[in-house]
């Protein structure tokens, strides 16, 4: 166990509260200097700067691939605030389906963290189709979107070998 000076007895107490004390510190700084809290709100979270990005790099964010029953899956993300334009959108869409072709996947999904308003978007690239998937809130990948995704693998393996 780490005992740091104030006190803190954990080393993420204490990143918790560093992190706290900074937001504290730039709200009085905004509010100071007449910055408004969507400004704050999008330097608080780390957004995906795709401005800066091409499209391969946009749509291989934070990528990871999984083996579920020798089912190829890769997933990446992109953090924004509010959805990009319609046409940027079907471009990365289109990529995503050249890239499952291309690399010969069972499937990919791509999903974007819109902060704005809290929603995930969830897209599941697959040979035949496109599954879009809206919710609320901000998802886990890890724990909320991959593990139904295997999950779905794993009854469709169960179901080809009876």
């Amino acid at each position: 166990m780490v005992k740091l000076t104030n006190g803190i007895t954990n080393i993420k107490e204490g990143e918790n509260n560093l992190k706290n004390t900074v937001k504290r510190q730039a709200k009085k700084l905004a509010e100071e200097n007449n910055i408004n809290n969507a400004t704050i709100e999008k330097c608080d979270i780390c957004i995906t700067p795709i401005e800066n990005m091409t499209t391969k790099e946009i749509i291989s964010n934070e990528q990871k691939w999984y083996n579920y029953n020798g089912r190829n899956v890769g997933s990446s993300y992109v953090q924004l605030y509010g959805l990009p334009e319609r046409g940027q959108f079907e471009e990365w869409i289109q990529a995503l389906k050249k890239e499952l072709q291309e690399k010969k996947k069972d499937m990919l999904v791509f999903i974007i963290f819109e902060y704005k308003n809290s929603m995930t978007y969830e897209y599941q690239i697959m040979k035949h189709c496109i599954k879009e998937i809206i919710k609320l809130g901000i998802f886990s990948r890890e724990k909320d979107i991959m593990p139904l995704i295997e999950e779905r693998f794993l009854k469709k393996s169960a179901t080809e070998e009876k």
